[in-house]
């Protein structure tokens, strides 16, 4: 099966990005198509059954390389696209991998809908109105909204055909939390993917080093004694919260990278109820305590773990212009589109 390491739906809110649809090749297209120089509308992909037109495939191509490049820039690296990320897969193979990714995963999300009977009604029909309006307003009026989402090769069609995506994730995701038909976890389920994954409930508080460290360490030190023989632990965490950073009521995995790797360590020993040390921890001492694991978090996490495996599982079809498609040459002609544009 091909190898994905696509991204994790954010299908509720994509739609802060993208033209001009139009078919054809080259001029005849959006700036997707043109950059191509290929068919924007002809079926690139099918997944399951369901046919992905190549402008899906290249939007998401566009955004992988971008996000490729923004690392790049921001750790003042050189990109190499022929630069091997593992032995036999380029960055180039790279980014496509993770557009043909993420292109499946939203067909997955439609046949998912079609399969379970999820349908879109009034109320999601006017979220994306009401999305489309305060998208055009905060643009600055339609026109500049849809100059945006050209530059991005989506015109209003094809952004609320994103949008519907979106919203038969929500339906979904709201299906499987209520326990409804084959949508329904299994009983404990989640419990055990939260047990396996690490996830944990914590309120946190950090106390910078600042420009003293050894007065941070002291007051670290000072309001954990407080600590120490509470009658009424929560209330005392809390009292110790308003005099430091606060960062609230977390709930996090170890893979997520949330935490610093020594505060996650300590949190992991600690039984609901109880509370740490004083941790020292990248220009910080952290006073932990740990509660009882709120599922929503890893609920989540399961049901698009549970949507990623299907994407990848299911029977998928590419046609043979994709090998045609160097992610290097596009977003150049792509970036000079745009500039053309502007």
């Amino acid at each position: 099966m091909r190898r994905w390491k696509g991204t994790l739906l954010c299908l509720a809110l994509l739609l802060s990005l993208t033209a001009c649809g139009g078919k054809g090749e080259g001029e005849g297209g959006s700036l997707l198509g043109q950059a191509a120089g290929m068919d924007e509308e002809k079926t690139l992909l099918t997944v399951d059954g369901r046919e992905v037109a190549l402008w899906q495939c290249l939007y998401w191509l566009d955004r992988a390389c971008g996000g490729l490049e923004e690392q790049y820039a921001q750790a003042g690296k050189t990109l190499d696209w022929s630069a091997a990320v593992e032995e036999g897969v380029s960055l180039k193979d790279y980014v496509k991998e993770q557009a043909l990714g993420d292109a499946a995963l939203y067909a997955t999300v439609d046949n998912w809908a079609q399969l379970y009977g999820v349908e879109l009604g009034e109320e999601q029909t006017q979220q994306i109105q009401q999305q489309w309006a305060l998208q055009s307003q905060q643009a600055g009026g339609e026109e500049a909204w849809l100059a945006q989402l050209a530059a991005q090769g989506l015109d209003q069609s094809r952004w609320e055909a994103l949008e519907q995506t979106g919203q038969r994730y929500a339906l979904l995701y709201d299906a499987f939390c209520a326990g409804q038909g084959d949508l329904a976890a299994a009983e404990g389920a989640v419990e055990a993917y939260a047990d396996q994954k690490g996830y944990v409930t914590v309120q946190a508080v950090r106390l910078p080093e600042g420009e003293d460290p050894q007065a941070a360490q002291e007051k670290a030190a000072a309001l954990f004694s407080q600590l120490n023989g509470a009658q009424d632990l929560a209330a005392a965490f809390q009292a110790v919260a308003a005099q430091g950073e606060s960062l609230g009521t977390l709930t996090v995995s170890p893979e997520e990278g949330t935490l610093p790797q020594a505060v996650a360590e300590a949190v992991a020993q600690l039984e609901p109820g109880q509370y740490s040390g004083v941790i020292e921890a990248e220009g910080a001492y952290w006073l932990m305590m740990r509660l009882s694991t709120d599922l929503t978090v890893p609920r989540a996490a399961y049901f698009d773990d549970m949507l990623t495996q299907a994407a990848q599982s299911a029977p998928v079809e590419t046609e043979p212009e994709w090998a045609d498609v160097d992610p290097e040459a596009f977003s150049t002609a792509l970036q000079a589109l745009r500039q053309e544009e502007a």
